[in-house]
Formats: structure tokens, C-alpha cells, sequence
């Protein structure tokens, strides 16, 4: 139950994300701080301290709770960042995710499948997804997009390519962007949630970042990507405004 103090402040819960904070903060020196030489130096983020992480809850963020999320506010979650980049910004950038990249698109615009499925084991440490909006030739322009799709019946079938994508080597999804009709520019776009094993997606990792050396980063790459009907992340035309809700790669 949460407290109130004569001047109506909530103590029971503020003390309860100083708390969040400080346990995320102290599992960093104790548990990330003597690996991060390590794995930095072999380019890779080790997966049994990213599963401990996410027993720990650690990738709920701002998620609502009834999709298994913290339900964290803005302040706590950007503090709980900054506590963990403090140590390495990897695992800052890592925790962000599932709040900011990905997970707000299917919190906001998924279909109860679609956020079953992929945003409560994501909010749960369970699995990683990447959001594919930058390009080669737009960067990060998503109405001058050069990726395009079609229908073939309730299908539809992607070309084309993104850069600098991470989480190319721990994704088990990504939410990823295309035209149908580049004449229309923004009203034109689409998003979609590719799986990683879909026939015809090509991961490319760069090597060697300055910084950003653990986080598996690179060339995204959709060759006749066939999707089903349950792939479309909100409506179709509508992939600009899901792309507003997560913009960085």
C-alpha cells in the first residue's frame, strides 16, 4: 500500500524506486564491473548475466505492469539508466531497450498477440528485439526510405536494407520499416515485426565500434521477406507514426 506524509508525498513509493535504483546499481559494481574488460575486448555481451539481469526484473522500465513490466515512471527509469552506465553503457543501452526502442511501438500500436507474444517475455529479459529504421542512403529520414514492400495476397514481401541495427547476434525479432508507394512519403510507410529466422533476413554485424564495441551492431538486410498478415504493427500506412515512438536503430 502506498504512504502518504503530511505534505501528501508518496513515501512508500518513492522509496520503493530509490530502492530499484539502488539494487540496480549495486548488482553493477558487484556483478558487471568484473566482466566488462572482458567482454568488451571479445566484442559480446555475455548471455547468463543478461539472463540474471532479466530474472531480476531489471528490463521492465516504464513497460506497464500488465504486460509484465515495472510500470516505472520517466525520473526512476532515466535514474536506473544512469546507475548502470556508470559501470557500462552497454547494459544502459541494453536496459533502455525494451522501453524506448521497441517496446513502446507494441505497447502502443500491438495487437494482444502481437503483445504477448513479443512484449511481455521482452519486458521480462526473456528476449531481445531491435527496431531497423536507419538506412545507408535516409539514415534515419523514415519518409525518404528506400525499403519497400508488396502484397501478394495477404502477404507481404520486403526489399531492401537497414544500418547500423543492434542487437543483430541477441534479436529475436525485429521491428522494422517499409513503402509501399515511395511517391507518398510518410503516408506510404508501413512497420512490421520480422522474426529472426525469417527466410530471407540477413544480419551483417560491423566489427570493432569505438565505444559501442560489445553491442552487436550492423547491416540489416530483407530480401523477398515474406510476412503474414499478423506481422503489420498497427495499421498499414500507418508505419510513420509507429516509427515516431521508436526512432533511434
Amino acid at each position: 500500500m502506498v504512504q502518504y506524509s503530511a505534505d501528501g508525498h508518496q513515501v512508500e513509493l518513492v522509496d520503493n524506486r530509490r530502492a530499484i535504483v539502488r539494487a540496480v546499481g549495486e548488482f553493477a559494481e558487484r556483478e558487471i564491473a568484473p566482466l566488462v574488460a572482458e567482454y568488451d575486448a571479445q566484442e559480446f555481451v555475455p548471455r547468463d548475466l543478461l539472463k540474471r539481469m532479466g530474472a531480476l526484473g531489471f528490463f521492465g522500465g516504464v513497460v506497464a505492469e500488465e504486460y509484465g513490466g515495472l510500470g516505472l515512471d520517466y525520473v526512476t527509469f532515466a535514474e536506473l539508466i544512469e546507475e548502470v552506465s556508470k559501470t557500462c553503457q552497454i547494459m544502459g543501452t541494453l536496459l533502455s531497450m525494451p522501453s524506448g526502442l521497441v517496446g513502446a511501438s507494441l505497447e502502443r500500436f500491438g495487437t494482444p498477440e502481437q503483445r504477448e507474444r513479443w512484449l511481455r517475455p521482452l519486458a521480462a529479459g526473456e528476449m531481445f528485439g531491435a527496431t531497423a529504421v536507419t538506412e545507408p542512403r535516409s539514415g534515419s529520414d523514415v519518409a525518404g526510405m528506400t525499403t519497400t514492400y508488396r502484397r501478394d495476397g495477404d502477404d507481404f514481401v520486403l526489399n531492401g536494407s537497414k544500418a547500423w541495427i543492434s542487437n543483430l547476434d541477441i534479436g529475436s525479432f525485429f521491428i522494422t520499416f517499409a513503402s509501399r508507394d515511395r511517391s507518398l512519403r510518410h503516408r506510404g510507410v508501413s512497420a512490421f515485426v520480422v522474426p529472426r529466422h525469417t527466410p530471407g533476413l540477413g544480419l551483417h554485424p560491423y566489427k570493432n565500434k569505438l565505444g559501442f564495441r560489445p553491442l552487436c551492431t550492423g547491416e540489416v538486410v530483407l530480401e523477398d521477406v515474406r510476412l503474414g498478415p499478423d506481422a503489420l504493427l498497427g495499421e498499414e500506412g500507418g508505419g510513420f507514426q509507429v516509427a515516431m515512438t521508436a526512432t533511434t536503430p
